[in-house]
């Protein structure tokens, strides 16, 4: 398959951590290719950081919702094995440290209170953005080891994230379920203990 004129391009300034750049040539990519997986992904991560603080929460909930899409569509196309692989090693190397940031975002805009909702709920969507693209990989990389493994730490951080922020709406029956999962795959993890009450969410 002819590889996107763009593609190389924006992969050189995601390399380069050039947001603004990152951002122009995935979405060119994405309009010669719509259902280019990567494309979609990356976009609405530049798209998150080259917004506005006031944007993190929506851009960040539209990020979520592509999660599994572009698993998806990653899945579907022509891309070799290994390729696909790498894909999804920089997609989830992108997700890992996601949360946190968006959290301390969010908690720097809150001196006022008037964000607690979109605290919780983005604490929430991000605990359950690690289970889906794990769930995902899972759905539609069956049998692909080297993807299994991207699942596996994809549900680890799930369940790391749910016991630090125990308290949110997330269905508790998770970290038991989703460590069963893990431990399919790696006998010696053990499920961490849940973290003391985090006050920015109750503020």
């Amino acid at each position: 398959m002819e590889e996107n004129k763009f593609l190389k391009a924006a992969r050189t300034a995601r390399k380069e951590n050039n947001v603004e750049d990152a951002k122009r040539y995935y979405e060119m990519v994405k309009m010669e290719d719509p259902n280019n997986a990567e494309a979609k992904f990356f976009y609405e991560i530049y798209r998150l950081w080259s917004g506005k603080k006031g944007e993190c929460y929506n851009n960040f909930i539209s990020l979520c919702q592509v999660v599994p899409t572009s698993i998806r569509m990653l899945a579907e196309s022509e891309m070799s094995g290994s390729e696909k692989v790498d894909v999804l090693t920089d997609m989830f190397e992108e997700t890992k440290a996601l949360p946190l940031k968006i959290e301390r975002i969010l908690m720097e805009l809150n001196n006022d209170g008037t964000h607690t909702i979109q605290l919780r709920s983005s604490g929430e969507k991000g605990i359950l953005m690690f289970y889906e693209f794990g769930d995902s990989i899972e759905k539609y990389f069956s049998g692909n080891e080297d993807a299994t493994k991207i699942s596996v730490e994809a549900w680890k951080a799930g369940v790391a994230r749910q016991q630090q922020l125990s308290r949110l709406g997330v269905d508790k029956t998770f970290p038991e379920k989703y460590t069963t999962k893990i431990q399919k795959h790696d006998p010696a993890y053990t499920m961490p203990k849940k973290a003391g009450c985090i006050q920015f969410y109750t503020r």
